[in-house]
């Protein structure tokens, strides 16, 4: 009998280790070669089928990997090839649509005449407002001027390699002040310190707690041994660039920013943030940090449009900042489609040579901001945005359309309205103009009759001139039993615009009296006073009434300067 072949009623061989039977165990290495194989074959079928179903899982993933990723490549060029024909007007409302809590400020100089206009959701036009918002990178323009002020004074010398204003050691190749103004220094963008980690895991700023001692240290291991190098953002290039100051005034960076900003320039509401502001989800930073130079303001739209314009009138603090000092040609293909160029850089400013302008922009988080001028003609535009710089359009895009804008007859404008008439704004004395200006705007609303006609920045000066001649006629009862209390809710709001904080309270106190909104409506109104007006009531208005007569704030002359910053909202009937 072959050994293959099993008698009749003999005992069936069992495997090594299958347990206990009737049989002899017999071990593995004793089963017949051709069984042994068949055993293997069909195990490497398993494996291989295994491993096919494996590669086509994978390849079907990449597949529709490349197929999204294609297709958000599509879809964002779609996207931004709208943006180039979009007006200045048009690009807001895009970049704001569905977005409830978006406030985007675009600021604008042209003819000596500051103006401002506030938008939200889907463009709605807001209230002209201050905000305060992150400026993130704008913060180097602020760094740079620090150090052109060191140039002039011959604390710091523009080709001198860091090394000769820091303690760092010797052996090395360390950039120049010239290549870290530049951004050619060859310093990365970033470079990864220990508390990075903790601060992408709590969502908090990636440079928080990033100290300067951290920064000195990077560059002390850092030999930058090549001739030349490229453009490239470097938020660390900036970060050493900031010790350079404070190591030749002997002061920290933010004692020198704050008393440059607010003593030398005069933006006081400028400053290194402190988180304190009406917008929220404002960068954590901690006193310490070795990145405040290169994105740690804040500001609002006042300091901004004040600041912009320094810049084309030449002053000493900000003119060599502009001057070209590398030819770059780093405009990239986003850029370039919208007709922004990046042909030359001075200390961190970017020159347009095709359309004359000079422009920065930056972002964190949840703002982004950009400021721009043209020296030929002495025009600047100014954008804050608490949106992400990744939200559609960054703030360079409406920013740059408004310069151009800025730049064009008022017939080709794309609001299509030309400003007020010269004359009234050859007026100085703020009460006279204010008079000429409602005069102005009571045409226009065909003597109140309709208000829809107004420019939000109009309506502002039309609802505190009224409630103003009301009061002063008959009180707040007047005014909120008169036609003109149908705009009552407005008048807090209003003179918050105007700056008149305390006129504004006495608003409040008045308009609380009540307990509730009053309706619009004069009908629903006058029933509503009828019901709640009583002693207790009436004598909170007349203690309102006394308090506005007092005249604690100039309201005219903060009414000619809010409507002068905002010049072009003024617009003809």
């Amino acid at each position: 009998m072959s050994p293959q072949e099993k008698a009749p009623g003999a005992l069936r061989p069992q495997r090594a280790g299958a347990g206990p039977g009737t049989g002899p165990v017999i071990p593995e290495a004793g089963l017949p070669d051709t069984q042994k194989h068949d055993g293997n074959m069909q195990m490497n079928r398993k494996k291989m089928s295994k491993r096919k179903k494996i590669v086509l899982i994978l390849l079907s993933l990449a597949v529709c990997a490349a197929a999204v990723t294609v297709g958000l490549m599509l879809y964002g060029r779609a996207r931004m090839a709208r943006v180039p024909g979009l007006t200045f007007r048009e690009a807001p409302e895009y970049t704001t649509h569905g977005k409830k809590d978006a406030v985007i400020t675009v600021g604008a100089i042209r003819d000596g005449q500051a103006a401002r206009t506030v938008c939200g959701e889907d463009g709605q036009e807001l209230p002209a407002q201050k905000h305060t918002c992150e400026i993130g990178p704008l913060t180097r323009t602020i760094t740079d001027a620090l150090i052109n002020r060191a140039i002039g004074e011959g604390k710091v010398d523009l080709n001198a390699t860091v090394d000769a204003c820091l303690p760092l050691p010797g052996g090395k190749r360390y950039p120049t002040i010239l290549e870290l103004l530049t951004r050619t220094s060859g310093y990365s963008g970033y470079c990864f310190e220990i508390p990075m980690i903790g601060n992408f895991s709590a969502g908090r700023n990636s440079f928080c707690g990033v100290s300067r001692e951290m920064v000195l240290n990077r560059a002390k291991g850092l030999d930058m041994n090549r001739d030349s190098c490229g453009f490239e953002y470097s938020n660390y290039g900036y970060a050493v660039l900031g010790l350079v100051p404070e190591s030749v005034y002997g002061e920290t960076y933010t004692a020198l920013v704050n008393g440059f900003l607010h003593d030398d320039l005069g933006l006081t509401d400028t400053r290194i943030s402190d988180r304190s502001g009406d917008l929220g989800q404002y960068w954590d930073w901690e006193t310490d940090d070795g990145h405040l130079s290169a994105g740690a303001l804040t500001s609002d739209i006042a300091d901004m449009l004040a600041c912009a314009r320094m810049q084309p009138d030449g002053d000493a603090r900000f003119a060599a900042c502009h001057e070209p000092l590398k030819a770059i040609d780093a405009s990239p293909e986003s850029c370039r489609m919208m007709g922004i160029r990046m042909d030359e850089t001075g200390m961190v400013w970017i020159t347009d040579s095709e359309n004359g302008f000079i422009w920065h922009n930056g972002g964190t988080g949840h703002y982004n901001s950009d400021p721009g001028f043209c020296p030929e003609t002495g025009t600047a535009a100014a954008v804050l945005s608490n949106l992400s710089p990744g939200d559609r359009i960054p703030a360079t895009v409406p920013g740059i359309k408004r310069l151009r804008e800025l730049n064009q007859p008022a017939e080709l404008r794309s609001d299509g309205e030309a400003a007020v008439t010269d004359p009234l704004w050859e007026i100085t004395n703020p009460n006279d103009f204010v008079v000429a200006l409602m005069e102005h705007l009571e045409r226009k609303t065909q003597n109140g009759r309709d208000l829809s006609s107004l420019s939000a920045a109009e309506r502002v000066v039309y609802v505190t001139q009224t409630l103003e001649m009301e009061v002063n006629n008959g009180g707040f009862s007047q005014f909120f039993w008169n036609s003109s209390g149908d705009y009552a809710n407005e008048v807090v709001s209003a003179y918050q615009a105007l700056g008149a904080e305390k006129t504004a309270g006495i608003c409040r106190r008045a308009l609380d009296a009540f307990g509730r909104d009053l309706p619009a409506d004069r009908a629903e109104r006058e029933e509503m006073l009828d019901e709640l007006l009583n002693d207790e009531i009436s004598g909170i208005l007349d203690e309102c009434d006394r308090s506005f007569y007092a005249y604690e704030e100039n309201l005219a002359e903060l009414t000619y300067r809010y409507a002068s910053e905002n010049r072009e909202a003024f617009t003809q009937p």
